[in-house]
């Protein structure tokens, strides 16, 4: 810390004149050595107040070169906050974007999964129609086989001799529906 300069100060005794009339002040009839001395000291005294006062002035610049920094870095907090809000309003946005996606997929999933409930009892209809059918075709080729069946040598007999015949063409039709039915799983 700077220390300042001792003030001098003079001291001026004032005579009292009553011959004169005049009325000068006592610093006009002081010698002009007396007077730069006195202007040197006030300059001296200044000085030492202007001092004080640059270093006053001083602290409050580097108070003021910190709040400048202060601003400063405010500043870029305050943008780098406001980039952070953009990409958090765009990962919102992201988000909301996804959840209605996911949403549409799942009604999507939920529809889907009720058309193949839909197809298997149909698939598992159409399976039964087609066992239906497969037997039917056997019965049919059976029946047909039946049909076709010709028993040569069969003429008009006598009464005894053509129920023989007969009972020997009721054994053999017998006989090929029980095949038949074995082969079919009736």
């Amino acid at each position: 810390m700077e220390t300042t300069p001792p003030s001098f100060k003079r001291t001026i005794s004032e005579r009292s004149n009553s011959d004169s009339s005049e009325s000068s002040s006592p610093w006009e009839k002081r010698p002009k050595s007396l007077v730069e001395e006195d202007e040197v000291l006030q300059a001296l005294n200044m000085a030492g107040n202007v001092s004080e006062k640059l270093d006053k002035i001083l602290g409050e610049i580097k108070k003021l070169e910190k709040l400048d920094a202060i601003e400063t870095t405010l500043k870029d907090l305050t943008s780098r906050l406001g980039n952070v809000e953009s990409t958090i309003d765009k990962m919102r946005e992201d988000a909301r974007a996804v959840d209605s996606s996911i949403k549409g997929m799942d009604e999507s999933l939920t529809h889907l999964n009720k058309e193949v409930e839909e197809l298997r009892g149909t698939v598992e209809d159409k399976d039964k129609q087609i066992e239906y059918l497969h037997t039917q075709h056997l019965y049919l080729e059976s029946y047909s086989r039946r049909e076709n069946l010709k028993f040569l040598a069969y003429r008009k007999a006598k009464p005894a001799l053509r129920r023989g015949k007969m009972r020997l063409a009721q054994l053999m039709f017998c006989v090929i529906f029980f095949m038949m039915s074995m082969a079919l799983g009736i």
